[in-house]
């Protein structure tokens, strides 16, 4: 049986969290090592894996995959980024594992980002109408204005900055949506103005758009990467 005590190492071969699909029940990894969007390699793993969380590592000889225990995995938010990653209209749904720390470039268009509770970015040039979809509700985050950027700091400790942009920048609860705009000097939250003294989110919300049921139970993939490059 595969246990948190194994590692499987895929040799002269680097994917990230993106490539690399687990079904629900037996453990069964679609790994596209190429990506190409097709899966190259399937494997399944047994073992019990309840409680426990899929970890992906890549450096300059391959890729390991392991387990870690749930309540262990990205319960920290790490000081310094550990994914690089630019957001392109080919990107498609970019999703950010908990314990991911982001440094994130956007290029034209309207792309989708999933932040998992424990996670966060720093995000570069927004351009286009993103989405940026957050795991839990409203009220487990603090915002205010730093360097005329979003500063949104999660209970957990979690941190994204996000810039305003012409087009609106919309973030998504779990019991809400409101949009980040600029109206002459002023960072706007929806109809909350957001000061550079930190406060709990006061705008009124858009409950019919909500991040509910994007973030699916059962095992979540986190990503740490020990390499320079872009994943």
């Amino acid at each position: 049986d595969f246990s948190d005590e194994d590692r499987l190492f895929v040799r002269a071969s680097h994917f990230g969290r993106d490539d690399v699909t687990v079904e629900d029940g037996s453990a069964i990894l679609n790994i596209d090592s190429n990506r190409d969007g097709e899966t190259d390699t399937v494997l399944t793993l047994e073992g019990d894996f309840s409680g426990m969380e899929f970890e992906v590592a890549s450096d300059e000889a391959g890729t390991t995959i392991q387990i870690v225990p749930a309540d262990e995995g990205g319960a920290t938010f790490p000081a310094e980024p550990n994914l690089f990653d630019v957001l392109l209209p080919t990107s498609g749904r970019l999703v950010l594992p908990s314990g991911t720390h982001a440094k994130l470039i956007d290029a034209p268009g309207s792309q989708t980002v999933d932040i998992a509770q424990g996670a966060g970015f720093t995000l570069s040039g927004a351009s286009g109408e993103n989405i940026f979809r957050f795991e839990q509700n409203s009220n487990a985050f603090t915002v205010a204005r730093v360097d005329n950027r979003l500063e949104l700091t999660a209970d957990d400790g979690a941190v994204t900055h996000l810039p305003p942009d012409a087009d609106p920048q919309t973030l998504v609860f779990a019991d809400g949506s409101a949009a980040l705009t600029i109206d002459g000097a002023q960072l706007m939250l929806g109809n909350m103005v957001v000061n550079t003294e930190a406060s709990p989110i006061t705008a009124t919300l858009n409950p019919s758009e909500t991040s509910e049921g994007v973030f699916a139970s059962g095992f979540m993939l986190h990503l740490a990467e020990t390499g320079d490059g872009l994943l």
